[in-house]
């Protein structure tokens, strides 16, 4: 079992670490990249494609920490590697007819780069294969869309800034390390990650990661225990960076979310949303001098606020390094001086907003660069980005250059997107913050950015011709009435649009019938065992090696399996979780278990039903369904099966020898629930005054072999008639004159329904729900009554005429094909629901 959960993946979990060590390695020491790279190859050659583009972004996480010539080498050679990789295999399948080529793409990129070589742009060899690497990853991204997993991706991401930072931070305290290599450490160890690189890069792939963790979340696809733990140390890494495009980037992500959590999960949402907040006022508390800097900087806090910290801090020469400046002999802002700021002679850097001002100015200074731009080896004005990654090409290849970028990417995904906006609403978490962040930024993020747009884009409308596939929880599979309704729910269900497999519990008493229907319809079934704890450690490795399921079924006959709710919720990652009560009482005297049970089903299930109001009452309480809505799921019967027979009535009286007797029926296990010492006790008192009846008790369970005991007791051997669990119970019905229940509780008793629908009159307890009574044949007595006043009312059956209920059973919605029609309605809601937004 230790195997299964911790090393699902061992041999990838063997690459990926011996591959941290150097990178680890590689952040110091520069003959370690080639390592890197070796190990690298090989891992893109045995890796599939998901895996393929993880490398390319756990590796580009290093670069966005560490810039130095080691890293971008081995960023550089990672991507030319997979490329080659993934053209070679894509290039086979076009040969096999596999794929098609996307001749709209190739036309954009021939027409890009031919526009890029023009002699009025003194494009250079290096640049160019830069801007052919990235479009052909791109293009390849998009060829093997279906194969990529954006969960992969964004974990990838996530565990990589994580890791990296770790290596970074160990980097900046390392004395011995200083000593070794020379480095930069930008306000005293306070901006974080500001190692080689400037800090808002590392903030802006902080910001993808964080909207990506949105997404998987709205979709599902991420636990809420792995959510937070993620969240947490990326949202202490970006505050401190003490970068602005963290702050507002996080703002736009996280007001995104929170509004389609609310759309999405309405009265639900509002602990988590408190939940989260919580989690970032804890996040500013940890590193308090960072998030007051930080603070400042968005004008919330005053200046004066972090003057005592300003005056104890060395001169800020000191720390980044001599600035340059204008000539002594030359007066700022002349002719002679800018002319230098534009030749990068001098560092001129007047704030976003008016540098902003500067490259547009200079963009429209004639039609040369408002059509065709300076060239992407144009010299940035004193050294300084655009800072907008929009106005950056502009400047550089001009309104013909833009529109090529535009179609280039745009013709990678054929235009399809536009018209499935609802199915990828979800994207605009990353798509918003992405568009934040390039409006600030000179492309910081790389294509990496691309990379996840497009499988956020491409998976939501991808058509996927596949089953749902349900899950279905049981305690058992004996012939009990949850039992046999689970099954016949499967038997009868859609098989062209859903599939099926089931958890048992348990393997007591197993039906051998059961288990080959489910057989038969292609149901893989787990069984789990009877101590709940080593039920719990199955099923969480259950669901951590399947979470491919779309919705989960529990049947609950007691509060405690509302574990399982949660675990399918936030560990199987399924969308929708239906709990299910069958039961109106529960002899179980484990009450702390129930409650917990139910307190998680009603807080991690999507959907509450229950077979009858009772149940209903007793899982959830009265107070609860007042305010929330229960589907009440009708335990259904098969009416063709139990519809009244004399044919079949004759030969089973004939087969267990009752022609001429009054026959009792009574159907269940053998369990306290069952009650059948009182049953017992009423057929003692008919017995004593009436020689020819019969009672037939049809079941097995624990108690069976005392009530044996106590029938020979009582001197009722012959004629009380012991079947096992068995398969023919439709026909015993036939052949039966009443039928008696006398549980403890029940919640709306399947076999109390099937009785029904063979004509059948019933005594039952009056601790039963009165819904059962479906053909107004039901009698309802307490159980303090006599023994006495029990046996004249099951006596008076005797002058019942029987007759076909078959249609009122169907009327009343207790058909098979009613009740299947409601859950598959049901188990389709959610998944319909995800759709939509």
């Amino acid at each position: 079992m230790f195997n299964r959960l911790f090393l699902k993946n061992y041999k990838e979990i063997i690459l990926y670490s011996f591959l941290i060590i150097l990178l680890f390695c590689s952040c110091f020491f520069y003959q370690a990249v080639y390592f890197s790279v070796a190990l690298i190859m090989i891992m893109s050659l045995f890796f599939d494609i998901n895996n393929n583009f993880k490398l390319i972004v756990f590796t580009k996480c290093f670069t966005c920490l560490f810039k130095m010539p080691n890293i971008s080498y081995l960023y550089a050679l990672t991507m030319f590697f997979i490329a080659v990789n993934l053209g070679l295999r894509l290039l086979i399948n076009i040969f096999k007819c596999k794929r098609k080529i996307n001749y709209i793409f190739l036309i954009a990129l021939f027409t890009l780069i031919v526009y890029l070589i023009l002699p009025i742009h003194s494009t250079s060899i290096k640049a160019l294969d830069s801007i052919i690497l990235e479009f052909a990853l791109l293009y390849l991204l998009y060829e093997y869309r279906s194969e990529i997993k954006l969960q992969s991706l964004v974990r990838t991401l996530c565990y990589g800034l994580i890791i990296s930072s770790l290596f970074a931070l160990f980097y900046s305290v390392s004395n011995r390390l200083q000593n070794i290599m020379p480095f930069v450490v930008s306000f005293n160890y306070i901006r974080f990650s500001g190692l080689f690189t400037h800090p808002n890069h590392f903030a802006s792939f902080t910001v993808l990661a964080i909207s990506g963790i949105y997404v998987l979340r709205l979709k599902n696809k991420i636990s809420l225990l792995e959510f937070f733990v993620l969240l947490i140390p990326l949202n202490l890494c970006g505050i401190c960076t003490i970068s602005r495009n963290f702050i507002f980037g996080n703002i736009i992500a996280s007001t995104i979310f929170l509004i389609f959590y609310i759309l999405k999960y309405k009265r639900k949402s509002y602990k988590f949303i408190l939940a989260c907040f919580i989690l970032f006022c804890c996040c500013f508390a940890i590193v308090p001098l960072q998030s007051k800097l930080l603070l400042v900087r968005i004008n919330v806090l005053k200046y004066e606020s972090i003057q005592n910290w300003v005056n104890s801090q060395p001169p800020l020469d000191s720390v980044v390094g001599d600035v340059p400046s204008a000539d002594e002999n030359t007066e700022q802002y002349s002719p002679e001086w800018w002319e230098k700021v534009f030749n990068g002679e001098i560092r001129y850097d007047p704030g976003r907003a008016e540098l902003w001002k500067l490259y547009f100015n200079d963009w429209k200074s004639n039609t040369k660069t408002i059509f065709f731009g300076r060239g992407i080896n144009a010299v940035a004005i004193g050294t300084m980005s655009t800072h907008n990654l929009f106005l950056n090409i502009l400047w550089q290849n001009g309104l013909v250059g833009l529109l090529l970028y535009l179609f280039a990417l745009i013709s990678i995904i054929k235009f399809k997107f536009l018209k499935h906006f609802k199915k990828y609403a979800y994207s605009l978490i990353m798509i918003a913050s992405l568009l934040f962040i390039f409006m600030i930024e000179s492309n910081p993020v790389g294509y990496i950015g691309y990379y996840f747009v497009i499988i956020c884009i491409s998976n939501a409308f991808t058509s996927k011709d596949r089953r749902v596939k349900v899950l279905y929880y049981n305690s058992s599979l004996s012939m009990g009435g949850t039992d046999t309704y689970m099954v016949n729910l499967i038997e009868n269900a859609n098989k062209n649009k859903f599939s099926f497999d089931v958890i048992i519990k348990s393997k007591e008493n197993l039906s051998t019938d059961l288990y080959n229907r489910l057989q038969l319809c292609n149901c893989k079934i787990t069984f789990l065992g009877n101590n709940l704890f080593e039920q719990l450690i199955k099923v969480f490795v259950f669901y951590y090696k399947n979470n491919n399921y779309d919705v989960l079924h529990i049947n609950a006959t007691s509060g405690a399996v509302g574990l399982f709710a949660y675990l399918g919720k936030d560990i199987g990652l399924i969308d929708n979780v239906i709990f299910h009560s069958h039961m109106g009482g529960n002899d179980n005297k484990n009450n702390f278990t129930d409650k917990i049970g139910t307190f998680l089903a009603k807080n991690f299930s999507d959907n509450l039903a229950a077979c009858s109001d009772k149940a209903s009452i007793f899982m959830y309480g009265e107070n609860y369904i007042k305010n929330h809505k229960i589907h009440i799921l009708n335990n259904a019967v098969n009416v063709s099966l139990y519809s009244f027979n004399k044919q079949i009535r004759d030969d089973y009286r004939n087969q267990l020898h009752c022609v001429n007797d009054f026959v009792i029926l009574n159907v269940g296990r053998f369990v306290r629930q069952k009650n059948h010492d009182k049953l017992i006790d009423i057929f003692k008192n008919i017995s004593d005054n009436n020689s020819n009846c019969k009672l037939i008790l049809v079941g097995d369970g624990p108690l069976k072999t005392s009530i044996q005991d106590k029938v020979k007791k009582l001197n009722l051997n012959d004629k009380v008639l012991f079947l096992n669990n068995r398969t023919d119970v439709n026909c015993i019905m036939q052949a039966a004159d009443v039928f008696v229940m006398t549980s403890l509780h029940e919640g709306l008793p399947i076999v109390a329904v099937e009785a029904q629908a063979s004509g059948l009159p019933l005594i039952l307890a009056s601790t039963i729900t009165q819904k059962t009574d479906i053909t107004k044949n039901c009698t309802f007595v307490d159980l303090q009554d006599s023994e006495s006043n029990w046996g004249k009312l099951i006596l008076n059956c005797k002058k019942f005429i029987r007759k076909d209920t078959t249609d009122l059973i169907i009327s009343s919605g207790y058909d098979e094909k009613s009740a299947n029609l409601k859950i598959e309605n049901l188990y389709m809601e959610k998944i319909d629901e995800n759709t939509r937004f």
